[in-house]
């Protein structure tokens, strides 16, 4: 809950991680959705009962964990992302790769990769989706249940090497991705061998 020293917060590891941002007044809001946040007004204790609500209802949507493969590679699309997931109602936090395999990375229901996978290894436990722009060897792509790359004739030309569902969804150029990830998503969740619960929280 963001009451005063915004700057402070701005540079603070915490705001990636957190799930659910508070605001006590607009002024404040206004500077965390530039870092791609998007924070709820909340003015306090006469509340209560509405940040129960807002709790559960964070519960009940999915959380997502948008991991960077080198320090903000992918920054603006990634924190787009996030705001528009965010203002769904999906809690989104960002990793950094000295954090995935932290325990909040691990808690996400969807993981989803930024860039370049580099070392990072997709965990059973979760949805894994893959945002490759600049493509990715067909022999890494079996480990995945969903993989994003540029465009349609790309999309293609992979899908005839892996079983693993690829699909064209450039999160750095759309303005709002998040519906199409959202629909991507829960269509990877209904193929088999891939939990349902996803599909039925997407």
């Amino acid at each position: 809950w963001v009451r005063d020293r915004v700057d402070g917060w701005l540079s603070a590891p915490l705001l990636r991680r957190a799930e659910l941002t508070l605001v006590a007044r607009l002024s404040a809001g206004s500077a965390l959705e530039a870092a791609g946040v998007a924070p709820i007004l909340f003015s306090g204790a006469e509340e209560a009962d509405r940040l129960v609500g807002l709790l559960h209802q964070r519960a009940q949507q999915l959380r997502f964990g948008l991991a960077l493969s080198r320090e903000w590679d992918r920054e603006p699309g990634a924190l787009a992302l996030r705001r528009s997931l965010e203002a769904r109602g999906h809690a989104c936090a960002l990793h950094l790769a000295d954090e995935w395999d932290s325990l909040a990375a691990m808690t996400a229901d969807v993981a989803v990769v930024c860039g370049e996978p580099g070392l990072y290894r997709p965990k059973p436990a979760q949805l894994n989706v893959l945002w490759a722009p600049a493509g990715i060897r067909p022999t890494r792509c079996d480990e995945w249940d969903l993989i994003l790359v540029a465009d349609e004739s790309q999309a293609a030309a992979l899908q005839t090497e892996t079983p693993t569902l690829v699909a064209p969804l450039d999160l750095d150029s759309k303005a709002d991705a998040a519906e199409d990830l959202l629909e991507l998503v829960a269509g990877a969740a209904a193929r088999e061998g891939v939990g349902t619960g996803i599909l039925a929280q997407a």
